[in-house]
């Protein structure tokens, strides 16, 4: 049963911050390997990486969305100008174990992402509430890859420098030679390399945080 398919959400979460994000596909399916029902939440990438299953079961993109599933305010907002029949599928699915689901779309890999269960939504709010307060003092953990940062709206929070067009990073990077090992040493420092992504949190910038403290 297909739930939601694009489904933008915004949750609370922590010490008064809100969770924004957008799940690709949200269904309510039989899990066989356990013999019941279970709200399955897959997530569509685009390229060629394919992560281990020790990586997936871990991953905060995944608790996160699992997490929001979990909240009344995910649902609220599933049938626009009818918030009781959200609220009676929360109600009706809330008890039910979250599982997420890695696709490739280049191949339709599907691979399982595992169950998000309690210690996932604790590690999940630790990580967003010290997220927030590392901004707050412009404590910014770097990564060198730019995979994200490149694609995220809130570049700015993160004081990251404005997006350059291809052919002016092309240019940029012609000029600049970055060191991974010493750039991931500074984790206190601003990047000045366009494209730096933030990773404060653990995850990759598949949802955002919205906090009055930012």
């Amino acid at each position: 049963l297909v739930l939601a398919r694009e489904y933008p959400f915004w949750v609370p979460i922590g010490d008064g911050h809100t969770l924004h994000g957008t799940i690709d596909t949200l269904v309510v399916r039989w899990h066989a390997a356990t013999e019941t029902w279970s709200v399955l939440i897959s997530d569509y990438k685009t390229n060629n990486k394919v992560p281990t299953y020790e990586y997936l079961e871990e991953d905060l993109q995944f608790s996160a969305y699992g997490y929001a599933t979990m909240q009344p305010e995910f649902w609220m907002n599933l049938f626009p100008g009818d918030r009781a029949q959200g609220m009676a599928l929360f109600e009706k699915y809330k008890s039910l174990p979250r599982y997420g689901e890695w696709v490739q779309l280049t191949s339709w890999r599907r691979m399982d992402a595992g169950i998000r269960e309690e210690r996932h939504y604790n590690r999940l709010t630790m990580a967003v509430n010290a997220l927030v307060r590392s901004v707050e003092y412009s404590i910014f953990v770097p990564n060198i890859s730019g995979e994200s940062c490149r694609y995220c709206d809130f570049r700015a929070q993160c004081g990251l420098p404005e997006l350059m067009d291809d052919q002016e990073q092309e240019q940029e990077s012609e000029h600049h030679t970055l060191d991974a090992s010493e750039e991931h040493r500074s984790r206190g420092a601003h990047l000045r390399h366009a494209g730096s992504d933030c990773t404060a949190c653990g995850l990759h910038c598949h949802w955002s945080l919205q906090s009055p403290l930012v």
